[in-house]
């Protein structure tokens, strides 16, 4: 999997713009309009996709790099995420929903050699 298509399957599902995820801006403002929309801030997704990267075997660093962050930045977002996945159901069942999605958005394409 590549971080580029993580980001565009966060993307279309939040329904946030792609270059509002990868930009280096740290604000939370302008939800987007996708399933979880009215609860998931770009600070939300943006550590979703880093928490979902790092479970596929990037490391800090890379991860990072990808997203304009230092590793420690990254770790603290995975940090969250599995806090939040622990402590809360809905929430375990949202990462769930987006998971499904990111197989279906990562089916077909054909691995880069």
């Amino acid at each position: 999997m590549k971080l580029k298509l993580l980001a565009e399957a966060a993307s279309s599902f939040y329904g946030v713009p792609y270059k509002k995820l990868t930009t280096s801006s740290r604000s939370g403002n302008g939800k987007g309009r996708g399933p979880s929309a009215l609860t998931v801030s770009p600070i939300k997704i943006r550590h979703i996709c880093q928490w979902v990267a790092k479970d596929a075997g990037y490391t800090e660093s890379v991860i990072g790099r990808f997203w304009g962050r230092d590793p420690s930045a990254v770790n603290y977002g995975c940090s969250k995420i599995s806090y939040m996945i622990e402590s809360d159901a809905k929430e375990k069942k949202d990462l769930k929903l987006f998971l499904a999605h990111l197989r279906k958005h990562l089916e077909g394409r054909k691995p880069h050699v």
